[in-house]
């Protein structure tokens, strides 16, 4: 019988090089604004996203929780975990560094405790900065904005483009950069983006200046002007779902807002 893991490592190798192609395709966009490398970069991430079974949320948190020596933290090999306050249907996420597919474990242990927990859940692996920036950027905010999203077809490298745009506009108006993900394998998003900020009232006030100056950032980044951002942004995107969430699992961290 033919062995079905026999191509394997070809097609890892396929994946890994396409999707280092259309990350490189992002800053090549014309008139775009160039990839920073300490927004992106090519170390392997799994963005893990679950929802609880109906009442099983405590019991789910408490779980996840209670594997906090394997996975480690603070620090650069730890994973980020953040709670659902509104927007995307998942109750949690856990972004993980990974050295690399071929030596990820699916901790199937975990996995089967979780079985009676979980009423839905996804897998995204992406190709991101490097886990000393993530730390940096992300480890100590209180509340992250995640914005997920399905390219318009054949437009993939344009969407990944504009995201690097907005990151140029962001920091010329004082806001904080987002950290980008592109899809190498799993659920079917194209890229993800994570923004790390202090508190909602730090991500609500963040940046507000005068029009001129607003104006001036957006067409310095490429775009005819700050109010054509967000149609620009929607000619290349097919589908986004938008998430705040708030940081869980780290000893400065409460454990998110109160069940509904």
């Amino acid at each position: 019988m033919p062995n079905p893991m026999a191509n394997a490592p070809r097609l890892l190798m396929f994946s890994l090089t396409l999707a280092l192609l259309l990350v490189g395709a992002g800053s090549s966009v014309a008139g775009s604004a160039p990839a920073s490398p300490v927004d992106s970069g090519t170390h392997l991430w799994r963005a893990w996203m679950l929802r609880a079974a109906p009442g099983r949320l405590p019991d789910l948190l408490s779980a996840l929780e209670s594997r906090r020596p394997v996975w480690g933290g603070p620090g650069a090999g730890a994973p980020i975990w953040m709670r659902h306050s509104q927007g995307d249907q998942w109750d949690v996420m856990g972004l993980f560094p990974v050295a690399s597919l071929v030596s990820f474990d699916p901790e199937p242990d975990l996995q089967a405790a979780l079985g009676p927990l979980v009423a839905w859940q996804e897998d995204l692996f992406a190709l991101g900065p490097d886990p000393e920036v993530v730390a940096a950027r992300l480890g100590g905010a209180g509340l992250y904005h995640v914005e997920m999203f399905r390219a318009v077809p054949g437009r993939r490298a344009d969407l990944l483009a504009q995201r690097h745009m907005e990151n140029a506009y962001l920091e010329a108006v004082g806001r904080p950069r987002n950290l980008v993900f592109t899809r190498l394998l799993g659920a079917s998003w194209d890229l993800f983006t994570v923004g790390g900020h202090e508190d909602l009232e730090a991500f609500a006030v963040a940046g507000r200046v005068d029009p001129e100056t607003d104006d001036r950032a957006a067409r310095a980044a490429g775009f005819e002007a700050a109010n054509q951002i967000g149609f620009f942004l929607r000619a290349r995107m097919a589908d986004h779902h938008d998430t705040l969430a708030v940081a869980i699992f780290r000893e400065d961290a409460g454990a998110g807002p109160e069940e509904p």
